[in-house]
């Protein structure tokens, strides 16, 4: 069967697991650690005698035999222990096949025919599972193992994902969680530590304020070069300057070109609008200019901070300056941190 990995957390903690888990898109490693450890609380509630621990292998130094076999009788750890299992890669789209792929390929089949207790975690950090084979359509449809994109939540999951990971204390809001999410950048580990450090730094308090949670939270999302435009066209320069810096292809002129792309269709509308242009008419505007309607309604908008004159002056000035750099008048850093300076220094006149 497959599960979104909330699921599988809920069920598990509901007292209904699988034999054996396959997890595709652990990007971190925190989410098989964290169903690891569930079951593991499940076990030693049952076990009061025993200590249950989790046992870590890896495919690339052990084979699957041996793992199961160690697990389900026999072995140091047998009945005792979760195996938490990495470079499950053989079911994997980007897997380069290897001479004891047979092997390892006959034992999973062998685990479709043979239910065992587990639990088994069985975990790759490739995005998707090979769909073309055979065995991949079997694990989905095999009643006692579970498969679980571990990188691919819904919002609604993420939002109480993060709640089980602050105890279901009521300190932050819905808006807040959706907040905190959003700049933990798709990462569960993240999130996690994320919400531990808030926890800590709330105590008692049964509420925070925004601002705190942005000196609180790392802000992991990637920032696209799209992102830096759009502050810096808003007047926000020093806020686009901090995010050019975080970009990972830097380019001085494709983020010139995109500021003289976006100044031009600024000044493009500002122009139709003194010719009497509504709103209503961005679909006919987009056409003429050949662009999305969107990108006409974003530079409407952008058009009341910035006037038509202003938008010409600015996509001269970046001319300047791609003729300075060009010519050998100035270097790229040198000539993106007079921008950037420039800038600032005028809106804070």
């Amino acid at each position: 069967m497959e599960k979104s990995f909330y699921e599988t957390l809920q069920a598990i903690r509901g007292g209904i697991s699988s034999g054996v888990y396959v997890l595709f898109g652990v990007l971190d490693g925190f989410a098989p650690q964290w169903l690891a450890q569930e079951c593991k609380q499940g076990m030693d509630a049952d076990q009061m005698d025993q200590q249950v621990l989790i046992v870590k292998y890896s495919l690339t130094t052990e084979s699957l035999a041996q793992i199961v076999s160690d697990l389900t009788g026999g072995g140091l750890f047998a009945s005792r222990s979760v195996a938490l299992c990495s470079e499950f890669d053989v079911l994997t789209t980007t897997y380069k096949s290897k001479s004891d792929d047979g092997d390892l390929m006959q034992m999973i089949e062998w685990m479709l025919e043979h239910p065992i207790e587990g639990p088994l975690f069985l975990t790759t950090t490739a995005e998707k599972l090979d769909e073309r084979r055979k065995v991949t359509k079997k694990l989905r449809n095999s009643p006692h193992i579970t498969v679980v994109n571990a990188a691919k939540h819904s919002p609604k999951e993420w939002k109480e994902l993060a709640r089980l990971l602050m105890g279901n204390r009521q300190v932050l809001d819905a808006a807040q969680l959706d907040h905190v999410v959003a700049k933990t950048g798709d990462s569960l580990g993240l999130l996690a530590r994320e919400m531990d450090k808030i926890t800590t730094y709330a105590g008692v308090r049964t509420q925070l304020s925004i601002g705190e949670l942005d000196l609180l939270v790392i802000d992991a999302r990637p920032v696209e070069i799209f992102d830096v435009v759009k502050h810096f066209i808003e007047g926000r320069y020093a806020l686009a300057a901090q995010l050019y810096n975080k970009v990972e292809d830097r380019s001085l002129f494709a983020f010139l070109a995109l500021l003289a792309r976006q100044y031009r269709l600024i000044a493009r509308v500002g122009e139709a609008e003194l010719r009497g242009y509504a709103s209503g008419e961005d679909q006919d505007l987009a056409g003429r200019l050949g662009v999305h309607p969107y990108a006409i309604k974003v530079a409407r908008e952008q058009s009341r901070l910035i006037s038509v004159a202003q938008a010409k002056s600015e996509i001269e000035a970046i001319a300047s300056m791609e003729y300075e750099v060009k010519s050998g008048g100035l270097t790229e850093k040198t000539a993106l941190e007079l921008w950037f300076m420039r800038h600032m220094a005028k809106s804070s006149a």
